[in-house]
Order: structure tokens, then C-alpha cells, then sequence
């Protein structure tokens, strides 16, 4: 196996040595990540979702992916990730009808700038494209020129919106009062105060918005990946040092042997999560969702985890979980 591993090492252009120590944690790997997410996604100004697409991290955070199906049938699924030797970003882009698109680009303002080119019958079209964050979520805009770069027309211009979270909790029987309001269709990116027990309401920070909707979201989003992935590497980025977790049987284990466990291969797999509600306390908040997935006999399985998430010098760690399994 090692011999494997450094001959493709050695393929890629790349010394066994640099390809086992290099990581993606600073912080222009993190360019993009306000992209991460599901989103519904809408032509600018219109009212009409044309597409949903879906964000999320994998390869121990080093890339991110992209899955998109709109309503002509066209899925695409697109790959974008850091290059520090030459400290720029790269996106391919492929479809289900044969489409290539390679773009390349950097960090602008608090968004993203790519140009590059594609190929349509046998004319090379250049592309450029942004992404920016705004006011109702991402705006992305794309150009393209068939004449080199001399002129340039309009290709598209997309609004990202983010997909709202549905809370479905059932009522806990110690006290229904307070989670009859707690579990009521709403718009789970307002706080209420009115939903929340009096008890709570005054520790609850003032900068509770969905902005930390947002990023716990994608916080889940990671979690999960990491648990497809048996990715450690993805959980030291999000677990908390004194993070615990209770499994099926009731043991509970501390961070150094959740991470030992979750190295170990997959019993699962087609883990898929449904029904995420997020609650936020302030700088604590509550996960549920279910599950359902495949064990390694093929059998199908369904599932119900609880993570508590605290906010800890401006970042939110996983600092305890618990899950079920059918």
C-alpha cells in the first residue's frame, strides 16, 4: 500500500513526503466557503426557482463540490478547490449533456472572481464569472466572448437563496406549553422571543441572526461529510476539545475516542439526512434531524441524531452529540 501510495505521489509530480503533510487549514482555503449550503436558486429579479443546488465540503475540506439540477433536466456537479503553489482557485465544471467548463480564479472583495473557457461545437468560448454575497444571498454572474476577449455578452445572472430550515419537533411531554410554541410552523431565520421560555430569553446574545442559521447549517453539513468520509481531518476542524459523544448503546465516549472511532471504516452507507431543525440559545445551539442509510448487509436503516453546538471565540464547535439507530 505505501508502495502505491508513492508511486501516485511521485505520478502527480509530488514527493510522498509533501503529499502526506500538506493540509487545507489556513485561511484562503476558506475563501469560498460562503457558498456552502443548500440553495434555491432564481434568475435575477425573477420569482420562479429555475434550479436547486446543493454545496458542501469534502476531502478533509480541501474541496468544495457542487451538485446542481435545474428544471430542464440539466444536472451539472462542479469541483473547486485552492491551489497554493500557484495561489489560485480552479473549478470544473461537467453536466449529464457533455458540457466541460475550467475556470480559474482568486479571492475579490468578499466574493469570487474566475475566467477560463469552453468548448461549444468547435469554437473555444472564453467565460468569466463572479460570485458576491448580497443582501438575499449570493449573486452569481457569468460572461463569455467568442472573439478572445475582445467583446463580451451576458450569459447568466443567478440569485442563490438560501433553502429555509422547517423545525418539526414533537412536543416533549415534561412541558408542553413552552414547546407547543417552540415547534410551530415558522420562519426558523427570525428568533422569536415569544417561542422562547422566559427563562432562556435572558441569556440570549444580541447577535443571534440567521447569519449563525447560516453557519451552523454548514457546520452540519460538515459533520455529516466527515461521518461519510470517516474523516478526522474534517473533525478536529469542527469538534470541541472537551466535545462527547453518546452512542446507540449508551457509551459515551470524549473527543480523542470519538476521533478513533470515526477513523475506522464506514458500517454504513447512502447516509442521508432529513428534517434538519436547528435551535439557537443565544451562543448554544440544538440539532435534530433524521437519518436514513444502508448497512454493509444492504439492509435499510433509519436513524434520529441531537448535536449541541457552542459558539466559542466567534466560532461554532460541536461540544456534544448523540445519535440512534433503527
Amino acid at each position: 500500500m505505501l508502495l502505491a501510495i508513492g508511486a501516485l505521489a511521485t505520478f502527480a509530480g509530488v514527493s510522498p513526503a509533501r503529499a502526506q503533510s500538506r493540509s487545507c487549514d489556513g485561511p484562503r482555503y476558506r475563501d469560498f466557503d460562503f457558498w456552502l449550503g443548500r440553495w434555491d436558486v432564481f434568475e435575477r429579479g425573477g420569482s420562479k426557482k429555475v434550479a436547486d443546488v446543493r454545496i458542501t465540503a469534502t476531502l478533509d475540506g480541501c474541496v468544495l463540490r457542487e451538485d446542481y439540477e435545474d428544471r430542464t433536466g440539466l444536472s451539472g456537479l462542479s469541483l473547486s478547490s485552492y491551489d497554493a503553489d500557484d495561489g489560485q482557485w480552479q473549478q470544473t465544471w461537467h453536466t449529464n449533456r457533455g458540457q466541460l467548463l475550467v475556470i480559474h480564479g482568486h479571492r475579490l472583495g468578499p466574493g469570487m472572481s474566475f475566467t477560463g473557457w469552453m468548448h461549444e461545437g468547435a469554437a473555444e468560448t472564453h467565460v468569466r464569472a463572479t460570485w458576491a454575497p448580497d443582501a438575499q444571498g449570493i449573486r452569481e454572474t457569468a460572461e463569455r466572448s467568442v472573439d478572445g476577449g475582445v467583446t463580451w455578452t451576458a450569459w447568466f445572472d443567478l440569485s442563490f437563496r438560501r433553502k429555509p430550515v422547517v423545525a418539526r419537533d414533537r412536543p416533549a411531554a415534561h412541558d408542553q406549553r413552552h414547546d407547543r410554541t417552540l415547534t410551530r410552523r415558522r420562519d426558523p431565520r427570525v428568533v422569536d422571543q415569544d417561542a422562547i421560555p422566559p427563562e432562556v430569553q435572558g441569556t440570549m446574545a444580541a447577535h443571534t441572526t440567521a447569519t449563525d442559521l447560516d453557519e451552523l447549517l454548514r457546520r452540519n453539513d460538515a459533520y455529516i461529510e466527515a461521518v461519510k468520509a470517516s474523516s478526522t481531518r474534517q473533525f478536529e476542524l469542527i469538534l470541541a476539545v472537551d466535545f462527547v459523544c453518546t452512542l446507540p448503546d449508551g457509551t459515551l465516549l470524549d473527543r480523542a475516542a470519538f476521533l478513533q472511532r470515526s477513523a475506522a471504516p464506514n458500517s454504513i452507507g447512502n447516509l442521508v439526512v432529513h428534517d434538519v431543525n436547528v435551535r439557537l440559545f443565544g451562543d448554544l445551539a440544538i440539532v435534530h434531524a433524521a437519518t436514513t442509510f444502508t448497512r454493509v448487509d444492504g439492509t435499510s436503516g433509519t436513524g434520529r441524531y441531537t448535536d449541541v453546538w457552542a459558539r466559542r471565540d466567534g466560532r461554532w464547535l460541536a461540544v456534544a452529540a448523540q445519535f440512534a439507530r433503527n
